[in-house]
């Protein structure tokens, strides 16, 4: 059994990588509460960046490189204390260093919050009409939900408030594993895709409202039912 023990900051860290990898540069900005829509860690640039490290050298964070000029990225970057002063205050344009979780990290952050994955909602979310979106001004979606509790994404469809969902293009279906995270597969998991129209601005009703209200609620509920100590 794993007994983690982490600092605000180390912890804070790992929380901003659940989802996706984050590019280092950005978690000393004043506004990466906003990004994120978390809380900000309010702690100066030296003990972030000494938290940063001391996850590094713990096995439990992992670096990559995105070269802009070539589009490239690299993996398993070695990350060194003058690296990362570079990174902090002479932050290039072109490049950047990203960071994620590492498969003992990932380890270390269940075994440290124990999340409850049944309460846990995949959601994706695609463009449908990218090369004809400037003709007909109107944007329209493919929405992947997936989750181990079918009646989580039954809530979504039933207060889902950001578009008009067409009907005939809902469909469900289960499967033994799926990818819910970059570093999480789930088994016996429920998928329901379907497609949407954006409303225009004439389609603000009372109704979609009330849709936008419970669904935040909802939303915020399953996130905490998920994992307490995700921000």
């Amino acid at each position: 059994m794993l007994n983690p023990s982490f600092t605000r900051g180390e912890f804070w860290l790992l929380n901003a990588v659940i989802y996706l990898e984050l590019p280092i540069n950005k978690v000393i900005e004043s506004n990466i509460d906003i990004f994120l829509n978390c809380q900000h860690h309010n702690l100066p640039t030296d003990v972030i960046s000494t938290d940063l490290f001391n996850l590094y050298q713990q096995g439990l964070i992992e670096v990559s490189f995105y070269d802009g000029d070539n589009d490239q990225v690299t993996d398993n970057i070695q990350l060194s204390q003058s690296l990362l002063h570079d990174i902090f205050y002479k932050p290039p344009q072109y490049y950047q260093y990203f960071y994620q979780l590492s498969a003992k990290g990932a380890e270390y952050w269940q075994n440290f919050t124990c999340p409850s994955w049944d309460y846990f909602v995949f959601y994706e979310e695609e463009m449908l009409n990218i090369d004809s979106y400037k003709t007909d001004g109107i944007d329209k979606y493919k929405v992947t939900l997936a989750s181990q509790t079918k009646r989580l994404l039954h809530g979504y469809l039933a207060n889902f408030y950001e578009g008009i969902i067409n009907s005939s293009s809902i469909q469900w279906s289960h499967v033994d594993e799926f990818a819910v995270l970059y570093w999480k597969k789930l088994p016996n998991v429920h998928i329901v895709t379907f497609e949407y129209q954006e409303y225009d601005n004439n389609d603000y009703t009372d109704e979609r409202h009330i849709k936008e209200q419970l669904f935040g609620f909802s939303q915020t509920v399953n996130d905490k039912m998920w994992c307490n100590w995700y921000f």
